[in-house]
Order: structure tokens, then C-alpha cells, then sequence
């Protein structure tokens, strides 16, 4: 989910270096107009809950990745949007104990005056820095594997949102337009094998 969100800001990038300024062939500098424009029309509407929980919920992005592409001013409304979600269907419910109720705990009683970390899987996911790409070998879900432990509830939302396929044009296009195996060599060679 976050590779794609990538991927369109460096593509964005790359077709808005093409200007009239720079020396190319005008079928180039129209064709890259023509994809920013593409990309401005599609890009938008790929907003959604899904895009932005997903970006949040990979440890080397988490709101951070938006501050550092240039989209500072979406972090408050893409917190709040993920919270949302959170606390409708991720967050447990459990509550803890009162202050007032009677503490079994021999070291809770004595530790009354100690201050308890109070904040939430997301409140603490969100407060620890991003994670190098160097340091997830496995991959964002193995991360989110090993840190279940710290993170469970919260875990189980990333495993909801990250598994999810980005896009799914490129096999759409395989089914969507066939005689383009044939017309560019694809199937060509299978063909003339069996005939």
C-alpha cells in the first residue's frame, strides 16, 4: 500500500521535471502533460481509508512519510481518520481499573504515585520514530509479526489494512485488452510453437 503512494510521488516528480524549459521532443513534453493530468484526475480519488491506514500503519512511514512529501498540512485529518477507525473497531474495549478500587497487587499498591504510560497501541506506535526500510528484512507484516506483543490489537488492524493489494490494474489489464499479447510478442512464440 505505501510502495504505491511512493511510487506516485516519485512518478509525479519525474513528469513535472518535463517542462518547456527542459530539451526534449514536444511528443515527450505532451505526453508527460498529459500523465500529470491523468494522474491528477485518478490520484485524488485514491484517498481513501484503505491508502491512508495503510501508509500510517507501515513503520517506515507512519505520518511522518506525509510531512516529508509535502502533504504536512493532511497529517491532522489523516490522524484523525485513522484514530477513527482505531477506536470504532480495533481498540479494546477493556477497561482498567479504578483509582479508587481495591488494589490487590502488592507492588501496584505501593506504586501508586508512579506515573503509568496511559496512552493507547496507536498513541504509542505513533510517538516512536519511523523504521528504517533496512531494518523490516522480512518485509512490513513479519514487523508487525514480531511486534504483536507490544502492539496486538493494533496489530490486527495493520494485518487488515497491509494485506490488501494497492492496485489491481495490472491483472485487469491482462483481461482487458488480450489481442495485446499477440501484437506485442508476448504469445507470439506459444503460438507458432503449436501450429
Amino acid at each position: 500500500m505505501s510502495l504505491s503512494a511512493a511510487s506516485y510521488v516519485d512518478l509525479y516528480d519525474h513528469l513535472e521535471s518535463y517542462t518547456d524549459e527542459t530539451k526534449c521532443h514536444s511528443a515527450i513534453l505532451s505526453a508527460a502533460k498529459k500523465a500529470c493530468e491523468k494522474l491528477n484526475d485518478y490520484y485524488p480519488k485514491s484517498d481513501g481509508l484503505v491508502y491512508v491506514v495503510g501508509i500510517v500503519l507501515d513503520p517506515r512511514c507512519k505520518l511522518d512519510w506525509h510531512k516529508s512529501v509535502g502533504y504536512k498540512n493532511m497529517v491532522p485529518s489523516y490522524k484523525a481518520l485513522v484514530t477513527k477507525c482505531w477506536r470504532s473497531f480495533y481498540k479494546s474495549t477493556e477497561e482498567s481499573p479504578k483509582d479508587d478500587d481495591v488494589v490487590l497487587d502488592v507492588f501496584e499498591r505501593q506504586m501508586k504515585r508512579a506515573k503509568y504510560d496511559s496512552r493507547d497501541e496507536l498513541e504509542k506506535y505513533l510517538s516512536d520514530g519511523p523504521v528504517k526500510s533496512s531494518d523490516l528484512p522480512n518485509g512490513v507484516l513479519s514487523w508487525w509479526k514480531d511486534h504483536e506483543n507490544i502492539y496486538p490489537n493494533l496489530s490486527k488492524m495493520a494485518r487488515d489494512f497491509l494485506g490488501v493489494s494497492a492496485t489491481g490494474v495490472p491483472v485487469e489489464c491482462l483481461f482487458y485488452e488480450p489481442t495485446n499479447f499477440i501484437k506485442f510478442g508476448v504469445m507470439k512464440p506459444l503460438l507458432t510453437q503449436n501450429s
